[in-house]
């Protein structure tokens, strides 16, 4: 759980993004659904977005509840455990069970109107995360405190102390890794995490590559090319993930390593049907400007997509002045 999901029809799309900025601005992540028109199979996008939901905001107009879609998102939010926060009118035509939710009603500034009732549960969700033992070091156990509350002011210093606590702060510290709410304590986290270095800090930093926040992904690929030669395994392993994000973070990780161990991982790349990956593959190769990376470039220069073919033959042109 890390996100408030926005849900809204089309028509009220102005109002959903208004939110969206209002929440973000708090510190939270928002998700909307960026083109709720579309066809084809939606639900597998809105089913992710939800399964990283710690509670859903129904913007509750007329269209919103007479569309089968969006009684699939609240239904499917209850039937997953996540909180549901109607905003209708007191006449609105509600589904039963939503009326029961109390909804609010959607007059004057709605995230002021919101926030007595997020809060509450982002901070029940940051405390149980940040739970330490309490024969843990007074240090970790204010550290622990200071991050399970809302306190966004206090997590630079929360994260910094856990990692000054070395062996007694890290299993904080990973607990600060999966923060439930606060995409900037993850950001924290991982770079912490990265600084450590080691075995287990490379292990982390692979599973923060499937985080919900971009930035925490960019991140964490980051903190990875960082380890150098030591991360290249786990990142070839993570280029063949059923994930997406994970496999590009990977990409982009290993050609950030800098070393010449990543370049057989990053060839293989290049044929992925994973457009994302195989380009990041051709950039990654240019960057390491492994003469054994020329074939396969040069294969990918053939490529249907044209923007492999450029980013191949840019990558060729590097090793090439890497040369001379």
């Amino acid at each position: 759980m890390s996100q408030l999901l926005i849900s809204y029809h089309h028509a009220a799309s102005e109002r959903a993004y208004t939110l969206k900025m209002a929440v973000e601005e708090a510190g939270y992540a928002a998700w909307v659904d960026p083109n709720p028109e579309a066809g084809g199979e939606w639900w597998p996008g809105v089913e992710a977005a939800l399964r990283d939901a710690f509670v859903l905001v129904a913007l509750a107009t007329p269209d919103w509840a007479a569309s089968p879609f969006n009684t699939y998102e609240w239904a499917t939010a209850l039937a997953l455990g996540v909180p549901v926060i109607p905003v209708a009118p007191a006449d609105a035509a509600l589904h039963p069970r939503l009326a029961a939710l109390d909804p609010l009603l959607p007059d004057g500034d709605l995230w002021a109107a919101l926030r007595p009732r997020i809060d509450p549960l982002a901070e029940a969700l940051s405390r149980a995360q940040m739970h330490v033992s309490s024969g843990a070091p007074q240090a970790v156990l204010n550290a622990a405190a200071a991050l399970g509350s809302l306190d966004r002011a206090a997590h630079p210093a929360a994260v910094d102390a856990l990692t000054a606590a070395g062996a007694a702060g890290w299993d904080a510290l990973l607990a600060a890794l999966a923060h439930p709410v606060f995409p900037g304590v993850r950001q924290l986290a991982i770079r912490a995490v990265g600084r450590t270095g080691g075995e287990a800090a490379i292990r982390a930093l692979l599973g923060a590559l499937d985080d919900a926040n971009l930035d925490a992904r960019r991140e964490a690929a980051e903190a990875l090319g960082q380890q150098g030669r030591a991360a290249v395994p786990g990142l070839v392993e993570a280029l063949h993930s059923p994930l997406r994000d994970v496999r590009r973070g990977a990409a982009w990780a290993l050609a950030l390593t800098g070393d010449p161990a990543s370049a057989p991982g990053l060839i293989e790349a290049l044929a992925f049907p994973d457009w994302s990956v195989s380009r990041t593959a051709a950039v990654a190769l240019g960057r390491l400007g492994d003469l054994r990376a020329v074939p396969a470039l040069t294969v990918a220069l053939g490529s249907d997509d044209p923007h492999l073919r450029d980013a191949a033959a840019a990558a060729l042109a590097a090793i090439e002045k890497q040369r001379t």
